[in-house]
């Protein structure tokens, strides 16, 4: 095996493992410690907001109206991320060959159609796995709208869906059971968004990976630093 391919190897592995590594140190920081996080920080606000919102005789149409334009969000999202998925699965099935800058010796990389259809397939499953996640969060989002009209005493179960892993509320005093079931739902929801979020994210470096292995690993270095100041909390 030649010296490059081998330090291409190295760099692509490096880059998953970067981005990887990372999502496994936010994960152990959402259930251990989740208000050092901004995921953790906005499941409490949004908590609050659910309460505020069902309050006994506080009846307006803010909340329809928020959760409205977090559907339209959603839905926005969730198509742009399957016509483009679509797109790319097109060229990834239609094209026989590659295109001349993926070959171009600045970058460095297998000439391997294979290895391009490879990455192609990839790019379209982040792009469905962005699809897949903002349709669950509008789904959560229409329950929420329901239920946060219903004032918390007739709410029949304190659970209507298990809480995802993204999810970890805080003891919020003076919660009632059917608020703190609405605030999961609504969380959930949200939690979904930030899924199809970070997919939107994710295609930087995997795009990158297009032009070859070197820009794999900066687009991964890069990213992480940017995810890092986004995740973290103030």
């Amino acid at each position: 095996m030649a010296y490059e391919d081998i330090a291409q190897i190295l760099m692509i592995a490096s880059g998953f493992a970067i981005l990887v590594g990372y999502h496994v140190r936010l994960f152990i920081r959402l259930h251990h410690r989740p208000d050092t996080t901004s995921i953790g920080l906005a499941n409490h606000m949004r908590t609050l907001w659910v309460k505020n919102m069902m309050a006994e005789g506080k009846k307006d149409v803010l909340p329809v109206q928020t959760l409205r334009n977090l559907t339209m969000a959603a839905s926005f999202l969730a198509s742009t991320a399957i016509l483009v998925g679509l797109g790319i699965l097109n060229l990834a099935i239609g094209s026989e060959t590659m295109p001349a800058a993926s070959q171009l010796p600045v970058f460095i990389g297998f000439h391997s159609h294979t290895l391009w259809t490879i990455k192609l397939m990839l790019l379209w499953a982040v792009f469905f796995f962005c699809f897949y996640n903002f349709m669950l969060a509008v789904r959560y989002y229409n329950h929420t709208a329901l239920l946060i009209n219903v004032p918390p005493d007739q709410h029949t179960s304190e659970a209507l869906h298990r809480p995802g892993f993204l999810v970890r509320l805080p003891q919020v005093s003076g919660v009632a059971p059917g608020v703190r079931m609405v605030a999961e739902v609504f969380n959930q929801g949200a939690a979904h968004y930030t899924l199809g979020m970070r997919g939107y994210y994710l295609v930087v470096p995997i795009a990158l990976w297009l032009m070859g292995a070197i820009w794999l690993f900066a687009g991964a270095l890069g990213l992480v630093l940017v995810l890092h100041r986004i995740d973290s909390r103030a």
